[in-house]
């Protein structure tokens, strides 16, 4: 079987003394016990796999031993290196490593190396989305909803393709559909307008929304309420589109106390529609546990945005499913379905379609963006991996709404529209009037330490706004942005989560969160782990949207950490402006950089 190879960034010099863990030396040390005669090329292989999962990867090419980043480390362990020839040989003799199907704990096919844990893992994804792709819903009853399809869409006005529309037929026909889109492409619209074709055909049809984390299930719930008053249909079948949202963790029935979900094989989710937006950050463990907890006729609907990061967590599962039926071009009978609902589509029949490629619609106009803004344009320039267009669009100095300004400048740059920012937030009457106020702007760092990363930025803004009198002496005060670092169940909070600090009574303050259209108070003494939030990293910006953004970049000694998709994802969090702080040529080398993964997803799924 062939596996598509994404391959990993070189890891800087200061990062490699950290590559080995005790854990990983430890698996190391088990397996190495159960065969002596082939002790080394097991712990080499511990090693390498154990590594490769904390960079994101689920498995390891054999070829890739003997070169990188994982050498220092096996050094540094006393792990003497054979030769590749000799590696690969050993690992086949040894019981402890098979082939697909094998119930051993390493799985090798051909030059591909993984724990059988994630191997087999994917081979679920893979056989759970086949089994929907193929199960066309012959129940639909398109007829039913045509007049519906072509009050939403109305695609006899249209001489373009409208992908949208595209998006809604392949929910109605299929049972598993991943939305792709960058910002302001009109996610959340066609999301509604496909519950909506949904439910026409079956009133009593449950439809679930989720979300990866709780801020992007707020905003999901956000979004959809306040576009559902402009849909055009009938009161009573608005009534019925869901608007709320729950985190997967929460969906699944999460028991921290177990470490594990009430929701799986044995107990599924009572739902027939399940809409995830935001799949890009869903993990490996994570997308495996959603579909044991479906029935097998539950369709599942996924959006997001393959070019942001990938999940923290390994795996690489939305990018990998999107990648797989990435194609214009459909088979006849989708082709056929789209004439019936008078659709235009001028790609051709692909007379021998992929499996996937009906299954993944991107859409790829913008209504966010238009064409002079530089954000749009930067955000292109980015995902196309263009370093001559970023060049171009920082150094153009005629946008509106993007600026790049010396990192001399970052005091200035940063102050100045964080005190208007903080006043909005210290002076409100309520909790809810800083809630309002919250994504008005953030600083946005790749880095937590450094004199550029998000510990500095906070502690220099917080001082700052003291000296200016914005707010009061002391770690606590009212309007106080504050992120939530791990994860309590107890008091439903997670890693990620923003909201305010709000002092209720002399002394007594709470932290407020917004989860709907409510608002969850939570004692200080009973908050997790938090930190003022003024200024974030990127990563824990993902699913968060906010009106001005400044990115502030690192020194050049840490020019390697910036990769396009890290870039793109802080540039895409703004709605109206982003300020750059840093050089034009950091930038440029990013849109190069590729954060790849090393996967066997795409490759099952024949992509």
């Amino acid at each position: 079987m062939n596996h598509t190879e994404t391959t990993p960034q070189p890891v800087a010099a200061s990062e490699r003394r950290n590559l080995l863990q005790p854990l990983d030396l430890a698996l190391a040390d088990w397996l190495a016990e159960r065969d002596p005669e082939h002790a080394g090329a097991l712990r080499i292989a511990a090693i390498l796999l154990s590594a490769a999962l904390r960079d994101g990867h689920t498995a390891i090419h054999l070829s890739d031993v003997g070169s990188g980043h994982a050498i220092p480390a096996l050094i540094e362990a006393g792990v003497s290196i054979p030769p590749p020839d000799a590696f690969e040989a050993a690992l086949k003799a040894t019981h402890l490593v098979g082939r697909s199907g094998d119930l051993t704990p390493l799985i090798l096919e051909g030059d591909f190396l993984a724990f059988r844990r994630f191997y087999a893992g994917e081979q679920q994804i893979r056989d759970a989305v086949q089994s929907r792709v193929e199960a066309t819903d012959a129940e639909f009853e398109i007829q039913k909803v045509k007049p519906l399809f072509t009050t939403l869409f109305d695609p006899q006005t249209s001489t373009d393709v409208d992908w949208q529309a595209v998006a809604a037929a392949a929910a109605m026909r299929s049972r598993f559909l991943c939305i792709a889109g960058g910002p302001g492409t009109g996610k959340t619209t066609t999301v509604i307008r496909l519950m909506a074709l949904l439910l026409a055909n079956d009133a009593d049809l449950q439809i679930k929304l989720a979300a990866p984390t709780g801020k992007a299930a707020n905003r999901m719930a956000e979004s959809i309420s306040g576009q559902l008053a402009r849909l055009d249909v009938d009161d009573e079948l608005k009534a019925r589109i869901p608007t709320a949202a729950a985190t997967l963790h929460r969906l699944l029935g999460y028991r921290p106390s177990q470490a594990r979900f009430a929701y799986g094989r044995n107990r599924t989710l009572a739902a027939d529609v399940v809409i995830i937006d935001e799949a890009s950050m869903i993990d490996h463990a994570l997308f495996t546990s959603l579909l044991a907890a479906l029935d097998e006729d539950t369709r599942l609907i996924l959006i997001g945005d393959p070019d942001q990061l990938p999940s923290v967590e390994a795996g690489f599962v939305f990018g990998d499913l999107c990648r797989a039926g990435e194609s214009e071009s459909k088979s006849a009978g989708f082709i056929s379905l789209l004439e019936s609902l008078g659709c235009v589509y001028r790609p051709l029949v692909d007379p021998s379609p992929k499996p996937m490629q009906d299954a993944v619609v991107t859409l790829r106009k913008g209504y966010r963006f238009g064409a002079e803004s530089g954000i749009g344009r930067l955000a292109y320039a980015l995902r196309e991996g263009d370093a001559e267009a970023v060049r171009d669009v920082l150094t153009a100095g005629n946008y509106a709404d993007l600026s790049l300004v010396p990192r001399s400048e970052l005091k200035r740059t940063t102050r100045r529209p964080v005190r208007e920012f903080a006043r909005l937030l210290v002076e409100s009457s309520a909790p809810g009037e800083a809630l309002e106020h919250l994504n008005r702007l953030r600083v946005l760092s790749p880095m937590r330490v450094g004199n550029y990363g998000i510990d500095a930025l906070n502690d220099d803004l917080e001082a700052w706004l003291h000296e200016e009198g914005v707010r009061p002496w002391g770690n606590e005060y009212s309007g106080k942005p504050i992120l939530i670092n791990t994860n309590d169940y107890d008091v439903s909070l997670f890693n990620g989560d923003v909201g305010v600090l709000w002092e209720k009574e002399p002394g007594r303050f709470v932290g407020c969160f917004p989860v709907g259209d409510e608002i969850r108070e939570v004692p200080v003494s009973r908050l997790p782990s938090h930190e003022a939030a003024w200024a974030m990293t990127i990563h824990k910006s993902q699913g968060s949207e906010f009106d001005d953004v400044v990115l502030v970049l690192p020194e050049e000694e840490h020019a390697e950490r910036l990769t396009r998709e890290l870039i793109y994802t802080a540039v895409t969090r703004a709605r109206r402006r982003v300020t750059i702080v840093g050089d034009v040529e950091l930038v440029a080398a990013a849109a190069l950089r590729q954060e790849r993964r090393i996967t066997g997803l795409a490759a099952l799924l024949g992509g």
